[in-house]
């Protein structure tokens, strides 16, 4: 009985974003209005989308898996995550004001730097995006099968289809305003079930921790002395991830939020409200990472999950969690599908001859197609760190660093940025897929991508040392 009261509430919410979706499915008349929805957000519903988009449905099962692992080490790393926001409000947003109003990034970079870099944004936003929402699909499948009981190696593609049909749906039917509604309603979810499962395990731990060599033993991950037992390999490693959450990375839904706001204040609100928010969301989670392991040292971070899942024994309170990360994993991955089918068409050159109208019909295609590339990597065996690190290499190395240098107003000439874009393009396909490197490449290759674009600009269009070759600059050709 109480099993058919929590699936009822399931299928209630499900309900309830399909009706949302389809009552909405009119009020987009042009691709403005589907991809930022005319700038009319409060800033509640603003900080909301934020929220719900960076926390994630795998952002959660991360936190539980990976606090349990590393402990002190992965919550230093992602206080860089809610830093990144604050910084972001603070010295990029007051720069920010020319990208008010625009449909995507790529219409930013065109604007600056030509057709060819914004062609490039298109496809790398569209790229990084699908890795965005596979993880968001891969989770959904996995907590539909716990919740139902199903064998996962059996039904796992199943519920990954099912669960991501829904999101594909209502992402297509009401564009940006449809997504930021049904956040706000998720992000409440998300917040209460979070609750719930950090007191139904605080009442269960029994585990006494008077006992000061069990304590060092067992719970050794969660001490500041944790960083003693760091070879240099993982210190590297430390520093790379710790940079790759803490440097903004103007990621295509980054921007569209910005542009969404009203004016650069209430962006500038909204974003700080949201890390303050992430701060408060990290520590529940990975103290609730912290209350499961309590209760039993031996589980595996894999099962660390199922184990919350089935800790729930109040009939409601389950489905309750459930509706929690499936609402953060439908605002990370509808988000991403609703910027990633922006980006292709209305930016891309191929698109160009299109009226609004089309435009909004082709988004709305796009969407169906995007989500199905996410639904073939979202069943493929990955950790969902490894899929988070390699769909950011193919966006954050090649297209944050130029985004970042131009708002804080370092512009050079097209071909250097273009030629910036390719050669850290090349070096993203060498070490992920000739090489194979074992360590985080995003870091890195934002700052060789630093590197080339500022060193290029001054060897070639300021100083043209490079004259002797027939290569002329640019910059003093237009003076």
């Amino acid at each position: 009985m109480a099993l058919l009261f929590e699936q009822t509430l399931l299928i209630i919410f499900c309900c309830y974003l399909l009706y949302a979706s389809f009552s909405s499915a009119r009020e987009s008349k042009s691709i403005n209005s589907y991809a930022i929805g005319n700038r009319t957000f409060s800033s509640f519903t603003l900080s909301s989308t934020i929220i719900a988009t960076w926390i994630s449905g795998s952002g959660l099962v991360l936190d539980l898996m990976e606090f349990q692992e590393f402990g002190i080490l992965y919550f230093i790393e992602s206080l860089g995550m809610c830093a990144n926001l604050a910084l972001f409000a603070w010295i990029f947003i007051p720069k920010m004001q020319s990208l008010l109003g625009k449909t995507s990034i790529a219409s930013y970079v065109k604007k600056e730097y030509g057709e060819y870099a914004s062609n490039l944004t298109c496809i790398l936003g569209a790229v990084t995006s699908v890795g965005g929402i596979a993880i968001q699909f891969k989770i959904m499948g996995e907590v539909l099968c716990y919740f139902f009981g199903l064998d996962k190696d059996t039904y796992f593609v199943y519920a990954v289809i099912c669960t991501s049909i829904l999101v594909i749906i209502y992402t297509y039917s009401g564009g940006i305003r449809n997504v930021a509604s049904t956040d706000v309603i998720q992000t409440i979810c998300f917040s209460i079930a979070l609750l719930l499962a950090i007191g139904s395990f605080d009442s269960q731990c029994f585990i006494s921790l008077n006992n000061s060599d069990y304590v060092e033993t067992t719970f050794s991950q969660f001490h500041l002395s944790y960083f003693k037992t760091l070879d240099l390999n993982q210190i590297f490693q430390f520093i790379f991830i710790s940079g790759y959450f803490l440097i903004p990375g103007f990621k295509p839904h980054v921007i569209q939020r910005v542009s969404m706001a009203k004016n650069i204040e209430q962006a500038k609100r909204s974003y700080y409200y949201a890390s303050i928010a992430l701060v408060i969301i990290l520590m529940l989670s990975c103290y609730l990472s912290y209350l499961i392991y309590k209760t039993n040292v031996s589980l595996s971070r894999d099962e660390m999950l199922s184990t919350l899942i089935n800790s729930y024994s109040i009939p409601g309170t389950k489905a309750i969690l459930i509706i929690g990360i499936l609402c953060m994993c439908m605002s990370t991955a509808d988000s991403n599908l609703n910027i990633s089918s922006v980006l292709l068409a209305n930016d891309l050159f191929l698109t160009k001859k299109l009226n609004s109208m089309q435009k909004i019909f082709l988004a709305r295609v796009l969407t169906i197609v995007i989500g199905l590339f996410s639904i073939i990597f979202a069943i493929k065996d990955m950790s969902l760190f490894s899929i988070i690190l390699l769909s950011a290499s193919f966006y954050l190395p090649i297209v944050s660093a130029p985004v970042a240098l131009l708002i804080l107003g370092f512009k050079t000439t097209n071909r250097i940025c273009v030629w910036t874009m390719v050669l850290c393009l090349l070096f993203v396909l060498l070490c992920n897929f000739i090489l194979k490197v074992d360590f985080d490449i995003n870091f890195i290759g934002i700052v060789l991508n630093i590197f080339i674009l500022i060193s290029s600009h001054y060897i070639v269009e300021k100083w043209e040392l490079l004259k002797c070759f027939g290569i002329t600059s640019q910059l003093k050709g237009e003076k």
